[in-house]
């Protein structure tokens, strides 16, 4: 699937359209700043092929399953902002 511009993104979340918002920056970054109603869970900045819980500050695969939750038709929106 294809990015959405922020202006798609913007009228997701206000059309009341069940989203899920993913904070993936590390937790220290989202306790400074955060989109409203995001939600928190730490993902590597590099590409990787094999799931390494020291880049997902100790969370395993099945963490993330369960952080999903079981609601497999709403959309996500992932986002990550420079740390700075």
């Amino acid at each position: 699937m294809k990015g959405l511009s922020e202006y798609e993104q913007r009228r997701m979340l206000d059309s009341g359209t069940e989203v899920l918002v993913v904070d993936v920056l590390s937790s220290s970054a989202y306790k400074k700043e955060h989109i409203p109603k995001a939600k928190n869970f730490e993902f590597p900045n590099e590409t990787t092929d094999q799931w390494n819980k020291s880049k997902t500050a100790g969370k395993s695969q099945k963490d993330f399953a369960a952080f999903l939750g079981e609601g497999k038709d709403r959309s996500i929106i992932s986002y990550c902002l420079d740390e700075k």
